[in-house]
């Protein structure tokens, strides 16, 4: 059975559709301090009577530190996430301890290419704060697919990450709009553009996260490009 640590908003943060949570242990002799980048855990939020909203899991997108403190990047939709956009500082919550990933092995590999759609760019980024923390020697490509700007999770930290390491590349696509002062590459992830951007494929592992149907899709586009089965590392569907 996970354990359940009592925390409280510290901020908020909106962008776009995406809220940024930051979140502080109430007691910290009780906080998660220890976890592997890429984890998810089940955040609870509760109403000012302490009744119970829901519970749902997200990827942490911070990385492990001794104040326990964790930040969570949440896209707003209806129903759930709604009582998330609600919060406010000193709210109180509670999180579950961090649950196994399925990229723990991540930086076992040299070469690695991470295609993530919408929210799924959150393990990605925490992966590459990680990169760019410990300066890893490992080679970091991330091609990033969402429909508007106004989606893109931590835009400008990944452009100043790709700045500062040179291990690490970010590339951003939209697929339903075209702003006018945008540099990034536009339309869906597919064969051309992991083809150009990726290349040669024979020496790199692919991640892949995002909804089923991106996943579904990433996948048969890799083995169509003969990309080996070991190579192509994603969460159970």
């Amino acid at each position: 059975m996970p354990i359940i640590y009592p925390y409280r908003v510290a901020t908020t943060k909106r962008h776009g559709n995406i809220a940024i949570l930051t979140l502080i242990p109430v007691n910290e002799a009780n906080r998660i301090s220890s976890f592997t980048p890429g984890q998810h855990l089940v955040l609870t939020v509760f109403n000012e009577f302490k009744v119970k909203l829901g519970s749902r899991p997200f990827t942490i997108i911070s990385l492990p530190n001794e104040d326990g403190r964790i930040e969570l990047a949440i896209k707003i939709y209806q129903g759930f996430t709604k009582h998330i956009e609600e919060l406010k500082p000193n709210d109180l919550v509670e999180l579950s301890s961090p649950i196994a990933g399925w990229a723990n092995d991540f930086f076992s590999h040299e070469n690695i290419v991470c295609l993530a759609g919408g929210t799924g760019i959150t393990p990605f980024l925490c992966l590459a704060r990680e990169l760019a923390a410990k300066n890893l020697p490992n080679q970091l490509l991330v091609i990033n697919s969402n429909k508007k700007r106004a989606d893109i999770i931590q835009e400008q930290e990944l452009n100043e990450l790709s700045e500062q390491h040179p291990n690490f590349q970010i590339l951003e696509t939209l697929t339903e709009e075209t702003p006018a002062t945008w540099l990034g590459a536009l339309g869906r992830i597919d064969a051309k553009m992991i083809s150009q951007f990726a290349s040669p494929l024979k020496n790199k592992t692919f991640y892949l996260c995002g909804p089923k149907s991106f996943i579904v899709a990433m996948k048969e586009t890799l083995e169509e490009l003969n990309v080996l089965p070991e190579k192509i590392i994603f969460p159970n569907l």
